[in-house]
């Protein structure tokens, strides 16, 4: 995945509520496979590429863990 992100947080987080927007960037080549033991964890963003096409879930969080592999670059507004 590469290029330029608008990103909702799906999860309440330290970066603020629900619904918060950001922007940022993404480039990584790599692919995760949970092991079957663990459950799902919860998206952390919902994202759109810079012309606006729907990329679905992004990053994950559990309770106060959370990461992914966007790179933000500000904060866009508040819910």
């Amino acid at each position: 995945h590469l290029g330029y992100r608008q990103a909702r947080l799906a999860a309440k987080t330290a970066l603020g509520p629900i619904g918060t927007g950001f922007r940022g960037h993404e480039f990584h080549f790599a692919t995760i496979t949970p092991p079957s033991t663990t459950p799902a964890a919860a998206p952390l963003f919902h994202c759109r590429s810079a012309d606006g096409e729907d990329l679905g879930p992004s990053g994950e969080c559990r309770g106060s863990v959370f990461g992914s592999f966007i790179h933000l670059i500000d904060c866009t507004d508040q819910p």
